[in-house]
């Protein structure tokens, strides 16, 4: 169990890495006040709603109704993978936008950057520094309150963002294999030990945040995470501290299920394939109960600040004790790219997924509003509105992608220039230590001839 004053501890170390600190302007100020006011607000009253509010994604998310479908997670990968993604498509919202790291703007944007804190705490030196990808930045570059904005978006162009991005179709996909696997190889619940008891309970809904798979007897719930290698689980236990959902709904969760004495499991699986004895490949799945979950700020806290209380993301603390392997997942060579394309253009269409990537970095581009104003055009959602888009958006989305090709370029250039800067002081440093070495050991011949004489 966390205390309260490690909640707070929390969010003033979270917030401290994106530059917000005690002392800063007004606006930082009262930012930070707030943002201490809704942790604890959710810390302590987890089975309310906070001052009769709730953030616009979870109100999206809870207009969806509790369970979308009757039908199981179908067996096998393939069609479990798609069948999560056929999910997805189901969500109805009222708007939907994309979040903007206007730092993409920059010839320095390196993709590693995108919506990370730049500041981070140095132990040794005892203070916060700045990350060295972030250091060609000025400070007002970085402030959070600036840096991102919300860009509303057509929904065919929502759903394609987010199919291409690769780390959510990793984590559908890692999602898809340990669910249908757990399912229907009957695993047993690690609380109640039913066998045959868990069911997929996935996707965005609000009901089904920290449940990706839940015992159907004992209503105990699973969360699932993939990680990149076995080596990342092994440190992500080491440190016992790793990323996780809605802070928020954690703490609701928590108070609806403590009454009934179900447990709350933390699941991570490898994306790296390990291989038996008998040559066969698998993914390991590793476990834990869930013991405590701090807050932490994201991107997503600074974009949506005016809006209710401060959303949170959480660091998930497990219970060391409880740690063990669980079972294996066969392994196989999956293209989810190829898989989720094909979901969205049998809801969409083909030509929907072809001319998404080009409108999309148009709607994202601030050089957008150099072009026209109304951005309507750029965004055709029928065979009519393409076949009627301006030869002015043309020359615009020409001029954007010269543009484009020339960051790429210049930064290719940099790329190189910063690759020999380090050629360069490491052979500086290997010539300053030979040198040393011979003064050294013309210094112990010399020591030598005097004893000599001596």
């Amino acid at each position: 169990m966390s205390t309260e004053e490690e909640v707070g501890n929390a969010v003033i170390t979270s917030l401290a890495t994106w530059g917000v600190k005690h002392g800063q302007n007004e606006d930082q100020k009262a930012f930070r006040g707030k943002a201490l006011t809704s942790a604890l607000l959710a810390f302590n009253r987890g089975d309310e709603t906070f001052n009769g509010t709730i953030n616009s994604d979870e109100e999206d998310g809870a207009s969806r109704e509790e369970n979308i479908s009757d039908e199981e997670l179908p067996e096998g990968l393939v069609k479990a993978f798609k069948y999560i993604l056929c999910q997805e498509l189901k969500s109805r919202k009222n708007r939907y936008s994309i979040a903007i790291d206007l730092l993409n703007h920059s010839t320095y944007y390196l993709p590693d950057i995108q919506c990370n804190p730049p500041y981070y705490y140095n132990w040794h030196r005892n203070r916060y520094e700045k990350n060295k990808k972030f250091e060609p930045f000025k400070s007002s570059e970085l402030n959070p309150f600036h840096r991102f904005e919300n860009r509303q978006v057509p929904r065919s162009l929502f759903f394609y963002n987010m199919f291409s991005d690769e780390m959510f179709l990793l984590g559908m996909g890692f999602e898809a294999a340990v669910s249908s696997h757990a399912m229907y190889t009957n695993q047993r619940c690690l609380h109640c030990s039913t066998e045959g008891s868990l069911e997929w309970n996935g996707g965005s809904n609000i009901t089904s945040a920290w449940r990706d798979l839940v015992c159907t007897r004992c209503n105990s719930s699973y969360e699932i995470k993939s990680k990149a290698t076995n080596d990342h689980i092994a440190r992500a236990f080491k440190f016992n501290n790793t990323n996780g959902g809605s802070y928020d709904l954690f703490q609701k969760l928590k108070s609806r299920q403590s009454a009934s004495g179900a447990k709350q499991y933390f699941v991570l699986v490898s994306r790296e394939c390990t291989w038996s004895s008998v040559g066969s490949a698998y993914w390991q799945v590793h476990v834990a109960e869930i013991e405590c979950i701090l807050p932490s700020i994201s991107y997503g806290a600074f974009i949506h600040r005016n809006e209710g209380n401060v959303r949170f993301k959480s660091n998930v603390r497990v219970n060391l004790a409880t740690r063990k392997k669980w079972f294996q997942v066969p392994a196989k060579k999956v293209k989810w790219e190829t898989l989720a394309r094909s979901v969205y253009e049998e809801h969409f269409s083909e030509e929907d997924w072809s001319s998404a990537e080009e409108n999309l970095n148009a709607i994202l581009s601030k050089q957008i509003d150099e072009c026209e104003k109304d951005p309507a055009p750029l965004l055709p959602i029928d065979s009519e509105s393409r076949v009627g888009a301006s030869n002015d958006v043309l020359d615009c989305d020409t001029k954007l992608q010269n543009e484009l090709e020339a960051k790429k370029t210049l930064n290719a250039i940099r790329k190189r220039e910063r690759k020999r800067e380090r050629k360069r002081e490491k052979k500086e440093k290997f010539d300053c230590i030979a040198q040393l070495r011979k003064e050294l050991d013309d210094f112990s011949e010399g020591v030598d001839d005097w004893e000599d004489l001596c």
